[in-house]
Formats: structure tokens, sequence, C-alpha cells
């Protein structure tokens, strides 16, 4: 039988999942990514150290290899789906597009696709560069309003700052903004204050299944230091869903994963942050749906880019909790109980640092430490288990 081909754009520790999967499923894969020492690399049949963003050259290689890819995919990186959609329209593979992939990691065609929806968009404008006449005639338009300001195109919380009230003292804070935006453009929008969701959903032939709700609690504006499954009432639920759904099939999305964040304000009324063409980060598709659903759905995706038949049960909708430790600035003076709470049935958990270690303050989602996943059959079961895993957990700075 031919070999089927997938190209992994990115080959990193959140690619290595996907990578087993699919070539357990078939597939022989190529990885690239800028990094040679890509923990995922050597996991591949084929691997090249090749700058993600660098699609002709990728393309080159591929071309030297004589091979005819069956799809190319950026498994859980924003970073690398530009250039996936670039490589599936030049094979022409029926993977996801160049176009959709530009509409699922720009916040700015994001924005604009929902204005056309006529919902779901807070007040927003997006500039180029941060001058002070820009300045000036932006803090007239949010009217002392608060505001979060984003690069378009960056990933991992990185860039964001939320500003109480525009003006031209703020200049600094939009450079900085700027230099995380690879486009060199930042979106300005109305800070909205409410309970933030994340919607994890599997899309197949234009129908929507949705595979976990959980909330977010949000440090410092930014980051999410908590995700956790949550009972809601039918009329919340289904103002998440609807949303969701709505937003997606306006980007294009019709086939695929989709990680939707969105805030419901006090009115109920929904506001999309973002839409990405993937999996949560950060353990919540390979770690936190996985628990929920009892379904490994990198494995499904990997069938649906195969075009084998999908078989999808019904979820079993376990309570899962995912927190993570955020860095301080400061030297990691002891670390303790991870050792502990891995030996509990229901929690898992896991410390990137060690003794000595020097850490920065938290200001992105890269600047997390650790984890820990905590899951039940019931949320009294998953809460005594997160309870009991806190306790236990140390880390101590000098």
């Amino acid at each position: 039988m031919e070999n089927k081909w997938l190209i992994s754009i990115c080959a990193g520790w959140q690619q290595k999942q996907s990578i087993l999967n699919a070539k357990s499923l078939g597939f022989k894969v190529i990885a690239f990514d800028g990094d040679i020492n890509a923990i995922s690399g050597p996991l591949a049949d084929l691997f090249f150290p090749i700058d993600i963003f660098n699609h002709t050259a990728i393309i080159k290689k591929i071309k030297q290899l004589e091979i005819i890819p069956t799809v190319a995919v950026s498994f859980i990186s924003d970073l690398g789906m530009r250039s996936a959609g670039i490589i599936n329209d030049y094979f022409k593979t029926d993977g996801m597009s160049e176009e959709l992939s530009n509409k699922l990691t720009n916040k700015k065609l994001q924005r604009i696709c929902w204005d056309a929806l006529g919902e779901f968009n807070p007040e927003w404008a997006s500039i180029k560069n941060s001058s002070m006449k820009e300045l000036t005639s932006l803090s007239k338009k949010f009217n002392d309003k608060v505001v979060m300001v984003k690069p378009i195109d960056a990933a991992g919380s990185k860039g964001i700052f939320k500003i109480n009230k525009l003006s031209v003292n703020d200049i600094n804070l939009l450079k900085e903004s700027l230099k995380y935006s690879r486009k060199g453009e930042i979106i300005i929008e109305e800070y909205i204050n409410g309970r933030e969701f994340s919607v994890e959903s599997f899309w197949s032939n234009g129908n929507c299944n949705i595979l976990a709700v959980s909330e977010r609690i949000i440090l410092h504006d930014k980051t999410a230091s908590i995700i956790m499954t949550t009972n809601l009432t039918y009329e919340i639920d289904k103002i998440i869903k609807d949303a969701t759904i709505k937003a997606n099939l306006a980007l294009g999305v019709r086939f695929g994963l989709t990680h939707t964040e969105l805030i419901i304000d006090k009115n109920k009324k929904p506001f999309l942050l973002e839409t990405a063409g993937r999996g949560g980060g950060f353990y919540v598709f390979d770690e936190l749906v996985q628990k929920v659903t009892g379904e490994d759905y990198s494995k499904i995706f990997i069938k649906q880019l195969m075009k084998q038949e999908l078989v999808e049960n019904e979820n079993k909708m376990r309570e899962v909790t995912i927190k993570y430790f955020p860095s301080r600035l400061g030297v990691i003076k002891s670390i303790s109980g991870f050792e502990e709470v891995n030996k509990i049935t229901g929690i898992k958990a896991e410390c990137f640092v060690k003794d000595g270690d020097s850490t920065n303050s938290c200001l992105s989602d890269a600047d997390r430490i650790g984890y820990m996943l905590v899951w039940g059959k019931t949320r009294e079961e998953r809460d005594y288990l997160f309870k009991k895993a806190n306790s236990l957990i140390t880390i101590d700075y000098y």
C-alpha cells in the first residue's frame, strides 16, 4: 500500500501525542521545527530543523524527497498553521487552506467576520503604529473605557495588556504589544467583565460536536490559572454553544478541531475573544478533553485527515480541573508533592523546573512552571481530589 505522508509543522512537546497517534494509525510523518533539538522531532519518520515560517524551504524539501503529502497540519500550535495552509494549497490536499488558517490565527480577521454577523464583538479597533495622533484618536473612540491591547497574530497570551483608561501615556505599552505581532499590528478592544469560558469542538461535514465547555480563572487578565468543567444552567450552556457554533461557521470552519474562548457578561450576553483551528494547548486537548469524553480526539482527528470512517462514542462527561502553577520572579528553593500525588488515582501532575532554577514573573502561558490535572466521575469527587492535591504540592522560593 502506498504510504500516506502527514506533514507536522512544529515538533515541540505539545505535538508528541498527535505525532505518535498519526504513526500508530498508519501515517508516515515528516516533522519540521526551527529547533534542532525539538522534543518530538525524533518521533517522526523524518525530521528537518527548518523554520516553521519558512514555507518555501519546507515545500522545497518535500519536493526533494519526491513525496506527495496527504495533508499538512499544525497540531496544537497557531504558529505553524499558516505554513500548513500554504503547503495544503500547494499540494492540493484536503487539509486546512491558507485562507482559513489566516482567519483562525488573526484576531482582526475574526473580528471582521463577527462584525458581519452583527453580534459577539465588543467595541474594537486595530492599528499598525502607536503614534500620538493614533492614540489621541483611539482614546476619544473608547471614551475612558477599560480596554485590552493584543497583537493580532500572537499566541500564548503574549503581548496582552489591560489599560484602565487609554491615553497618550500608554504609548510604550502599545509599542511593547506590537513587538509580538509578526504582521506589526495590534487590536484594541473594550474590556468585558464577566465569566470566561473555553469550548473544545470537533467538526465533521459542517456538523459540530461540542466536546467540553470549561470555565477559565484568569491571572493578571492574561493567562488562565485554572480551567475546569462546570455545571451550567440550560440557558447559559445554550448561549455558549450557540455562539461557538455561529462564530466557527462565520470563519468557514467545516471540519477538524477548534478551541473557542468567550466571555458571558452580567446580562448573559456572549462576547467572543478568539477561535483557534486546533485543540486547546497546555494539556486541554490532550488531557482535559480525553478525560471528559473518554475519547482520544487526536486519533479521531487523524482518522478524519486519512478519510477513514469516524466513530464517536457518547461523551462520558467526567468532571475535570487543570491548575497551572504560575512562575514568580526569583529562584526555586524547593519542590515537593508531585511524586506523591501522581500515586493517587484521578490526579496527574508535573513540574517543569527544579531546585535552584531562576524564574521570571508570569506574563504569558509560557511562564507556567507546572500543572496538576484532576478528574472524577462527579464534581464532588473531582473537588475532593483537587483539594488533596493542592494541599500536597508546594513550590517554595528563596
